[in-house]
């Protein structure tokens, strides 16, 4: 059996990183001054550092270390505990030891990294001048009491493990002792360990190496280890080693890899962009469906800004909305945004910015999801067509009454003009034979008053141009009927547009004119100095429709005990940055039990086949999601009801907007 090397001779310190976590009462069993310090707080001390400043325990837990010890070198000792965190290794300082009663002495420190409770901190041993920390009695205290493994090979056995160390492995002193070295070495690592222990005791290797050890039951554990050359005894070599299990570490490591993994499976099978931006709007991480919508490779996403995946004016929106975000920590949505694919298409693009706190900056990054809404544009536009025509179909019998009105007179008139034309060109040919007569017989002229009496050319002299103008003014009417029908029925577009608001309520009204001319007057209060605003004209005139059209219906119910026309009266103005309309009637009112329902899908109170309950949800869809406003009303019972439109004012136009 080897007998364990002394260290009576070894006065270096140990070069380990420190242990998972610390044993306290080893520590305070030293008879060595000992501190736990990070930063420059003091953790713990044991008694003899109590001792030594005369401070109780409690006083100096929680103090600034720089409270009982003054620098003496050039170096402060904040800096030396910085450096020793970093690096690692062992560190001896010149200090002076201040005590509680205000005496100093002259003494010296020595710092080495360790761990306790998962934080890294610095295991701080004091002495005073003329004490030796290199003594036999002390340095194998601290050796043997180390809390993470040391050991010394002479050749190729064990001469020295610490306590430390048998805990780790599962050995005994006298098991290790006739045990090869490599035999802790797991046989599939043992060629690496080999060649980086020669690489760092060569001085070409700094930094620690990790490796699987094998322990005496077979457990397999990780460690991180660094070794050193002490020195030669004849012709062997003494080397000692330090020895962490980072097993718990490796498990983290290999969990943390674990949850990238799913994390970037996850990202990846979702159909919808994701991009994550820090908090200056740089790509730091984007899924495959927004690699192939921008042809951004993943690895080089990090070279690319926010704003580089756009042009023109939707650049502006999204750097405009990364940045609203950011401010106001609160989710922005964009919708609208034209966008062309790498292939030529183009296509619509729905943005949502939504911030995430990041630990150490005053403004928080931003997770970008994004989706092409091209096809349920295209979906949406299509329903709304459809509900426009169900609207002009349900319209159509009144508009043929009101085109059908002026046609009878324009059709009356000019049978009348064509009657008059036979009757002048009659008049025109007798003049014409007359003029040929009038050389032979004077009495020509008494029998021209005598035709035109006959066939009363006065009566279409002052008719004609009567019969004319109503011609005219019919026309006019028709034109206006058919170019408001044109208004209220053209196709939806994909685009926001610019649009006048009093020209869509108008040509509503006037295609809706046979609903509501029978049972009430409609008034027009419209701003002529009203701005445009930005939206869907087509959607907007559905909505106009659909208030008259419940009007009309809340009216007829009391025009039926009353017998009185009622008023809808239809006015626009403008309230700080919204254009507001409102649509007031003289009906029943709605009753206060249901208004807070009449906007749900399908709610109605209408008797059969007058509503299916869709036209108030269809309007606070098309105002509050489409054209981001308001839609809102006021009710009395037995006095009619107010309904309200608020829609926002923009002046922008960039990219993807037009002027109707």
């Amino acid at each position: 059996m080897v007998e364990k090397l002394s260290l009576q001779d070894h006065e270096e310190w140990p070069q380990g990183n420190g242990p998972e976590a610390l044993d306290l009462l080893d520590i305070d069993s030293m008879d060595l001054p000992a501190f736990f310090v990070q930063g420059l707080q003091i953790l713990f001390c044991n008694k003899h550092a109590c001792q030594l400043i005369g401070y109780e325990k409690n006083e100096l837990i929680g103090s600034s270390i720089d409270l009982i010890f003054e620098d003496t070198s050039e170096v402060h000792l904040a800096q030396v505990l910085t450096k020793c965190l970093k690096e690692g290794g062992a560190i001896t300082t010149q200090i002076k030891i201040i005590t509680k009663s205000g005496d100093t002495a002259p003494g010296e420190a020595h710092i080495v990294r360790c761990m306790w409770h998962n934080q890294p901190v610095c295991l701080v041993f004091v002495k005073e001048a003329g004490q030796s920390l290199g003594d036999n009695q002390n340095l194998n205290l601290i050796i043997e009491n180390a809390p993470f493994g040391i050991y010394m090979l002479k050749g190729n056995q064990f001469a020295y493990v610490n306590r430390a160390f048998l805990k780790m492995v599962g050995y005994t002193w006298e098991e290790l002792s006739n045990l090869q070295p490599q035999r802790l070495i797991h046989p599939d690592d043992r060629e690496r360990v080999r060649d980086k222990a020669i690489k760092m005791l060569k001085g070409e290797l700094q930094d620690p190496y990790r490796y699987r050890c094998v322990k005496k039951d077979g457990t397999v554990i990780w460690v991180i280890e660094k070794v050193i050359s002490i020195k030669d005894v004849g012709d062997e070599k003494i080397m000692a080693g330090f020895f962490l299990d980072i097993t718990h570490l490796k498990e983290a490591e290999e969990e943390l890899k674990r949850k990238n993994k799913e994390y970037e499976d996850t990202i990846n099978s979702i159909t919808s962009l994701f991009i994550l931006l820090d908090e200056n709007g740089n790509i730091k991480k984007l899924n495959r469906s927004a690699q192939n919508a921008f042809d951004i490779r993943l690895e080089s996403s990090s070279s690319y800004h926010i704003g580089d995946l756009f042009e023109g004016g939707v650049r502006i929106k999204v750097l405009d909305a990364f940045n609203k975000c950011r401010k106001t920590r609160q989710k922005i949505s964009l919708d609208d945004l034209r966008f062309s694919y790498k292939d030529g298409k183009v296509g619509f693009l729905g943005f949502t910015f939504t911030p995430i706190e990041q630990n150490g900056s005053k403004l928080p990054g931003v997770i970008v999801l994004g989706d092409d809404i091209t096809e349920k544009k295209n979906l949406l536009n299509q329903v709304l067509q459809s509900q426009k025509l169900e609207a002009i179909g349900q319209l159509a019998a009144g508009i043929a009454h009101e085109i059908n009105t002026p046609v009878q007179y324009i059709g009356d008139n000019l049978r009348f003009i064509s009657n008059a034309i036979i009757n002048l060109g009659e008049m025109f040919t007798y003049y014409d034979d007359l003029l040929k007569r009038m050389v032979k017989d004077q009495n020509i002229i008494s029998e021209i008053s005598r035709k035109l009496t006959e066939l009363d050319i006065q009566f279409y002299m002052e008719e004609l141009p009567k019969a004319v103008q109503q011609s005219l003014e019919g026309v006019d009417r028709i034109t206006k009927i058919v170019i408001s029908m044109k208004n209220f029925a053209h196709a939806g577009i994909l685009e926001k547009v610019q649009f006048d608001v009093n020209s869509a309520i108008e040509s509503t009204v006037t295609v809706s004119k046979n609903v509501w001319k029978y049972v009430a007057d409609v008034e027009l209060r419209l701003d002529a100095n009203l701005p445009q605003v930005l939206g869907y004209p087509g959607e907007f005139n559905q909505v106009v429709l659909n208030l008259i059209v419940n009007a009309v219906h809340a009216i007829e119910d009391v025009k039926k005990n009353t017998g009185k026309k009622g008023k809808i009266v239809i006015s626009t103005q403008r309230e700080g940055d919204y254009v507001l309309v409102s649509i007031s009637d003289t009906g029943t009112g709605i009753p206060k039990e249901i208004q807070s329902r009449i906007f749900d899908p399908f709610f109605t109170t209408k008797e059969p086949g007058k509503g299916t309950g869709q036209g108030l949800s269809i309007s606070h869809r098309y105002i509050v999601e489409m054209h981001k406003g308001q839609i809102y009303f006021e009710s009395e019972m037995g006095k009619g009801t107010t309904f309200f439109i608020k829609l926002p004012i923009s002046l922008e136009e960039g990219e993807g907007v037009r002027k109707e």
